[in-house]
């Protein structure tokens, strides 16, 4: 599924408009820096029209997490489409796909990403954001990896903690500019880190996965040059 990056306005279709404007403004504010007043003026709309499609600005947000969140869906299945199969080796590479494709989408389409990981305030608003897909695909390929021998069943609950919380931080500081990617350290490198040492400390085997991609240097990038110079403290 393709997300559009630059908003293109019909007001034949002002609830994608009204989409589109909001991503817009959380790229240059944050999900918290606007109005739907403000959405309806960049479409060129009145602040009532906006209310046959959306009651307030929450309504608007939990619309653009439910496209975001049928988005990475979508590109996480299409990532594992080769490693389908029941094999011990297929449930350790889907996952492994899957971990990819949420990073490689943080990255393309940091807006949703954003919006699809703020907490609503109203349960209703919470409602709109479902379908939850892609944390359906993820307990899926726990599963697979309990079922196929791969993660000991007691280990599946905290195995799937550490690695979704890896691959999330993950995303997060490369979203947020903490993260410096550059072409020594690709993305790929980033992702063995962290899923690898999860991985492994699950229980998973060595040789099920995939080729190692060494970090530059075998530092942690962006601690290491906070610490290769420490500030003089006065005496």
């Amino acid at each position: 599924m393709v997300i559009p990056t630059r908003p293109t306005y019909h007001h034949g279709d002002l609830r994608n408009s009204l989409i589109q404007a909001a991503l817009t403004l959380v790229a240059e504010r944050g999900v918290e820096g606007f109005s739907l007043r403000e959405a309806a003026r960049m479409v060129g709309v009145s602040p009532s029209a906006c209310y046959r499609h959306f009651a307030d600005r929450e309504e608007l947000l939990a619309a653009v997490a439910h496209e975001g969140l049928d988005a990475l869906a979508e590109e996480m299945r299409l990532a594992a489409a080769s490693h389908e199969g029941p094999s011990a080796f297929d449930a350790v590479h889907r996952f492994w796909d899957y971990s990819g494709a949420y990073l490689h989408f943080a990255l393309a389409h940091p807006a949703h990403f954003r919006v699809m990981h703020s907490i609503p305030k109203s349960e209703h608003s919470r409602d709109l954001m479902l379908p939850r897909s892609p944390a359906v695909l993820a307990q899926g390929a726990m599963d697979a990896l309990v079922t196929s021998g791969v993660v000991a069943p007691e280990a599946a609950g905290r195995a799937l903690l550490a690695c979704w919380t890896s691959i999330h931080g993950l995303a997060s500081l490369a979203v947020a500019g903490q993260l410096p990617l550059s072409d020594e350290l690709t993305l790929e490198a980033a992702l063995d880190a962290v899923l690898r040492t999860a991985m492994l400390g699950a229980g998973v085997e060595p040789a099920l996965l995939p080729p190692e991609h060494p970090l530059p240097g075998g530092v942690c990038p962006g601690l290491a040059d906070l610490v290769r110079d420490p500030p003089t403290v006065p005496a």
